[in-house]
């Protein structure tokens, strides 16, 4: 009896994965059909994830209105506008606090998320080595077994916590 790993052929009933070549096209596709998988993990979550974006978004008009506010003290000082410089300093004050805020509360949505997916996989995969049988288990070494379940679930742990940074630099 072969171990299905988490992101192995029939690790979750009604998902199948499909086995891909060694040409690069079928490789990506087996890396898409991964991450669907990865994907109804995250179903539960939805909320949290609609927080987080909603916190993306907001982080992304702060930084984008910093350099906008930032070019006004050219006009305050040649245009000797006075009440463009009242309220300057206080607004390039109050962006830079709402980033910092909208900043974290993505953060934290985005590692909860991930935290609680991978939390899901290990109780999947620990149920899954549960149900095998004790033949398996004197077949197998334990440090086989042992370093099958930490390296599946550190890969797809990687995976998802690789994604975030990447979602944040590109907001």
């Amino acid at each position: 009896m072969r171990v299905r790993t988490v992101l192995g052929e029939g690790a979750h009933p009604g998902v199948p994965l499909k086995r891909s070549s060694n040409c690069l096209g079928s490789r990506q596709r087996g890396t898409m059909e991964i991450y669907k998988r990865l994907l109804f993990y995250l179903k539960p979550y939805h909320m949290r994830l609609i927080w987080a974006s909603l916190f993306m978004l907001l982080t992304s008009a702060m930084i984008a209105t910093r350099p906008t506010l930032s070019t006004h003290p050219g006009q305050v000082i040649i245009g000797r506008n006075m009440q463009l410089g009242l309220w300057l300093p206080p607004a390039l004050i109050m962006v830079s606090i709402l980033k910092g805020i909208t900043s974290y509360a993505r953060d934290y949505f985005m590692g909860f998320v991930g935290q609680k997916v991978v939390n899901d996989i290990r109780d999947q995969l620990y149920a899954h080595f549960q149900s095998l049988s004790f033949s398996y288990f004197t077949k197998t070494p334990t440090g086989i077994i042992i370093s099958r379940i930490v390296n599946d679930v550190n890969l797809v742990q990687g995976a998802i916590t690789k994604a975030r940074p990447a979602w944040s630099r590109a907001s």
